[in-house]
């Protein structure tokens, strides 16, 4: 597999560019996934929100998603890949047939990102950073890069245990990222649409992740999966229904810079 210094992706919530011409066509392709879903937002949505409700959320989650993918390059895909790229090889997924290594990687690491989430629920210190995301009161395409950098952090660090862990190469990489930032961006999405309850067998759809962010504790401590459902099913996360308000009790730090100090220990979010 060929392997690039810089790479394309997403890190769970935010996308970096790549040098290589399958990498650009990647981002390309993932930002006409975010204006697609932001058009289907207007044509399905599950709930109507202000304008003003919707500049403030799309000013901060692009603000915080510039800050970790531009501002802040440790945290950045670029140095996962870089990692990839010194310790792809030898890997544990190496011996088996490239297409199930290929389904084996992604599966792993949406696993991983299934542990990472549900440690950043119930872990205190690790929920100081992770509030942040769910301290948007809408639902929308770009709630999925409202990630304070101390979260992005801890996520990276996760990430770094399953490529050193399974030695995970650049390419596999990027396109785990990629795959993964597409699904994060349907299912922060403000839609609604009857073949939900289908998919949920398989996926984490809209429905089921607008509960994630329901105000209430006892409903948003569920629900973790980033690709598939089955982790949820697996070790009993899985909650269906509709939450009654989103965003976090208490009171919220609406701007840019109140949600930087809300993830240091500063402002009033629970």
């Amino acid at each position: 597999m060929s392997k690039s210094d810089v790479s394309d992706g997403v890190d769970g919530f935010g996308i970096d560019l790549m040098e290589s011409h399958t990498a650009y066509a990647s981002g390309i392709s993932l930002l006409v996934a975010f204006i697609l879903f932001s058009a289907l937002e207007l044509r399905y949505p599950w709930r109507y929100w202000s304008l003003t409700t919707l500049r403030r959320s799309f000013t901060v989650n692009i603000g915080l998603f510039l800050l970790n993918n531009l501002v802040l390059p440790l945290f950045s895909v670029s140095t996962l890949l870089a990692l990839a790229g010194r310790h792809s090889s030898p890997g544990l997924l190496d011996n088996l047939p490239p297409s199930t290594a290929a389904i084996l990687s992604f599966v792993l690491f949406d696993l991983t990102l299934y542990l990472w989430h549900r440690l950043s629920h119930q872990v205190a210190w690790l929920w100081q950073f992770h509030r942040v995301h769910h301290s948007d009161v809408t639902m929308n395409v770009s709630t999925a890069f409202r990630v304070h950098v101390l979260d992005h952090l801890t996520m990276t660090a996760f990430k770094v245990a399953y490529v050193v862990g399974f030695g995970i190469d650049q390419e596999t990489l990027a396109r785990n990222e990629a795959i993964t930032a597409l699904f994060l961006m349907f299912h922060h999405s403000n839609l609604m649409f009857k073949s939900e309850r289908i998919l949920r067998y398989l996926i984490i759809v809209p429905e089921l992740h607008r509960l994630h962010h329901s105000m209430h504790r006892r409903e948003h401590d569920n629900n973790y999966g980033a690709v598939l459902s089955v982790w949820d099913r697996l070790f009993g996360t899985l909650k269906t229904g509709q939450p009654e308000a989103l965003g976090i009790a208490g009171l919220i730090p609406s701007g840019f810079f109140g949600l930087i100090r809300a993830g240091l220990g500063g402002g009033q979010l629970t």
